[in-house]
């Protein structure tokens, strides 16, 4: 089985997804590899956003969290650096390839039965490796996750500062994903019970 959540930013795709695995892995004893991103909070506002291993956060105490990839904005200059996976220049971010696989190669564990991948389709279509992956590892195990939905090309390039190879490069591998998982990427307005992700 493999299923990909997509839809409007916030509408709880996540958090469908979250609630299906916390029920389903309990009640069938399986595994989850994969990842989950996370909005990290400072003064009450986002300050930036964090990947984290799924299992760990699919159980997490009240103590976790995650790495943090990328911060507007935050207290600890020498952690933020540490982890920051984009760079804030302008108005525009710089992401850093190199720290994202750094942290996802680890969580797509082979040996898992499931695999979570949460807001593919951005910046990470960059690297034709990190896709390809994806992809294979969806022939070979149950995979769901997020895919991410662009409405407006211009606007997600513009803020981002990517060159016209880079742009293109995203714009190929979201048709070669989307290709591939024909019929298998559901919007989640069409789903009234996340306990329909089961089927």
């Amino acid at each position: 089985m493999t299923v990909f959540l997509t839809g409007k930013s916030g509408v709880g795709k996540s958090t469908c997804i979250i609630k299906f695995l916390k029920e389903y892995c309990k009640k069938e004893k399986k595994s989850i590899g994969g990842y989950l991103t996370h909005r990290c909070f400072y003064k009450d506002r986002i300050a930036g956003y964090g990947i984290c291993e799924a299992e760990s956060y699919i159980n997490k105490s009240e103590s976790f969290y995650p790495p943090v990839v990328y911060f507007k904005e935050f207290p600890d200059e020498k952690k933020q650096e540490e982890y920051k996976m984009f760079q804030v220049h302008g108005k525009n971010l710089l992401f850093s390839m190199e720290r994202f696989r750094k942290y996802t190669d680890s969580y797509l564990e082979e040996k898992r039965d499931i695999i979570l991948c949460d807001e593919l389709g951005g910046m990470d279509f960059i690297d034709d490796d990190f896709v390809g992956k994806i992809l294979n590892l969806s022939e070979e195990k149950i995979m769901i996750g997020v895919y991410r939905e662009i409405d407006d090309y211009e606007c997600f390039f513009r803020r981002r500062d990517l060159s016209l190879k880079e742009q293109e490069r995203i714009i190929n591998n979201r048709r070669r994903f989307e290709k591939h998982l024909k019929g298998k990427i559901v919007n989640l307005k069409d789903i009234d019970d996340c306990r329909l992700l089961e089927n």
